[in-house]
């Protein structure tokens, strides 16, 4: 095992890095966009909460990241706004998930 000393200006991501992977080799794999339906998967697959997933998947976006499309094709970026709207209390609203989450894929 090996210790890593951080430099202090390098920025420790604001997501989890496991779930983050996770993503993207389903994205990979799939060769498509996903949809809210792979997370639900991914998450009974993995034993991860969806919550997770998606806060995760939020926090990308955020970090211009990921993007998600909407019905008209274009990527459009997630904003604060937006986020607080899908986790009202720190729980995510499934129901406005799959309202703006039409199709999500990496930058």
């Amino acid at each position: 095992m090996t210790n890593r000393i951080i430099d202090e200006k390098e920025e420790m991501p604001q997501w989890d890095v496991a779930i983050e992977s996770l993503i993207n080799e389903e994205y990979s794999k799939l060769g498509r966009p996903l949809g809210v339906e792979d997370f639900q998967r991914l998450g009974t697959d993995y034993k991860i909460r969806f919550d997770d997933i998606m806060a995760t998947l939020a926090q990308l976006c955020m970090h211009d990241e990921w993007i998600f499309e909407g019905e008209d094709g274009r990527g459009k970026t997630i904003g604060r706004e937006i986020i607080e709207e899908l986790f009202p209390y720190g729980r995510l609203e499934e129901r406005l998930a799959k309202k703006y989450a039409v199709i999500w894929l990496p930058r």
